[in-house]
């Protein structure tokens, strides 16, 4: 009996101390995510930059009502970045004239939440740099010594890697002399990148020593160039070499810099390695030439910009209130863009999201909403185009425009030819704004293609 009184209390003991342990975990992965993001608060007359220069991944950006003057660069991923109450009280215009107010590029999971943004003058240039570097091996060893002369090799250019009697070892390059070769005949192997193989046979006297000086023939390289949209002037070191698409033929090994130039668009350059024997391959997106944008979007992915309102983006003809370049899974919800040049531009990018924005009195330079050639599967769904000139504009491919409000509206039932190349329709286009309307018996999706 006394023994399972002892058995009882050392289970129970047990117990206390496995509740005590589990307790002891539970609370340290509480405290772990706790204080796994923390939010930042910006008051007028602080800087939104600032804030952003100080977040971390997965930290909230809450910004309080104000007019604040600057050109911000999101230059973070994973962050939201929201108006405490608003874009009516949240304003954010530009401080320079040569700068986007928003600037979100090579960034992801960045959402901008409930702010205007106004008064923007000139976009940046931007220019690629690509270059590939390589290097080569070879090496040298020599025999024992005896009876030896010696060989000095010399190039034309210099730095040409050679080697004696295709030995192994370290890597020698000219000019070198070789010490202790044995009297006799020896081979000379030359090697240099952008050139062709140089070898020749020499005589070896002993005690003496034998000059051999190479000149090097250049290997030629070539570029294949081609760009969207097509017919892209072609300068390679500011000669020009024709029209895109096109294969740039004798090219000279080494770093060269290729500009393409076309009417409507912005230049298009890049730094690039050409190597001998080898053809470079260079694909450019060329970028309508608008001078400046409200919110300005190049190589975005998977950003949330909803509940902002744009205003007045009219500093030149081509100004653009929210332009999108080379980027994908965005979505533009909700807001509002109102006299500038043009509305929304998507330039290039793919399964991009534009729905529920009220976009109107955009009549200076292109449309309501234009697509370009290179953007494609764009979802366009459940907006309000209102006395934009033109309304809309599609020269992408596949991009889906469903039940969307234009004033004047269409009229009928048939759908709505959009114009461009696409050939783009309207499939059910509305009669009335759904912005306007307080009851809805379905909401669109526009990523399914459905009412749900």
């Amino acid at each position: 009996m006394k023994a399972e009184e002892e058995d009882k209390k050392a289970n129970k003991s047990a117990i206390k101390v496995s509740s005590v342990a589990t307790l002891i975990i539970v609370i340290l992965l509480c405290t772990v995510s706790s204080v796994s993001a923390a939010e930042l608060q910006v008051h007028e007359c602080e800087s939104i930059q600032a804030a952003i220069n100080m977040a971390n991944p997965g930290d909230i950006i809450t910004v309080h009502n104000g007019t604040y003057t600057e050109n911000v660069v999101v230059n973070k991923s994973d962050i939201l970045i929201r108006s405490a109450n608003g874009s009516a009280v949240t304003i954010v215009q530009s401080n320079r004239t040569d700068r986007h107010v928003f600037n979100i590029t090579d960034q992801k999971n960045v959402t901008l939440d409930g702010f205007t943004v106004r008064d923007a003058s000139e976009a940046l240039n931007t220019t690629v740099n690509d270059i590939v570097k390589g290097q080569e091996i070879s090496a040298l060893v020599l025999p024992p010594e005896y009876q030896v002369g010696a060989i000095r090799v010399t190039s034309n250019p210099s730095g040409a890697t050679v080697i004696l009697d295709d030995f192994v070892g370290p890597q020698i390059r000219t000019p070198h002399t070789f010490e202790k070769v044995p009297a006799g005949y020896s081979e000379i192997e030359l090697y240099l990148d952008g050139y062709q193989d140089w070898t020749k046979r020499v005589r070896v006297t002993a005690g003496e020593t034998t000059y051999v000086d190479a000149t090097l023939t250049p290997i030629s390289g070539s570029i294949s160039v081609t760009s969207s949209p097509a017919d892209a002037k072609i300068y390679l070191d500011d000669r020009y070499r024709g029209k895109t698409p096109h294969r740039v033929a004798d090219v000279s090994p080494g770093y060269h810099t290729l500009r393409l130039t076309l009417d409507g668009y912005r230049d298009w350059s890049t730094n690039l390695q050409v190597r001998a024997g080898e053809t470079s391959d260079v694909a450019a997106i060329m970028i309508p030439s608008f001078t400046q944008a409200g919110i300005y979007m190049n190589n975005a992915s998977n950003c949330v910009i909803k509940n902002n309102k744009i205003i007045n983006i009219t500093a030149t003809g081509d100004s653009v209130g929210i332009a999108v370049c080379n980027s994908v899974g965005n979505k533009i919800q909700g807001g509002e863009i109102i006299n500038c040049g043009q509305g929304l531009l998507i330039v290039s990018g793919w399964s991009n999201i534009i729905e529920e924005n009220i976009i109107r009195d955009n009549t200076i330079a292109g449309a309501g909403v234009r697509i370009e050639r290179s953007a494609t599967t764009t979802g366009i769904c459940e907006n309000c185009s209102i006395d934009n000139v033109p309304q809309a504009w599609d020269d992408g491919r596949d991009n889906n425009w469903i039940g969307n409000y234009r004033s004047p509206p269409p009229g009928g039932s048939s759908n709505y030819i959009i114009p461009g190349a696409a050939g783009s329709e309207d499939k059910d286009p509305l009669d009335e704004c759904p912005m306007t309307q307080h009851e809805r018996q379905a909401t669109f999706c526009c990523r399914c293609n459905r009412y749900k």
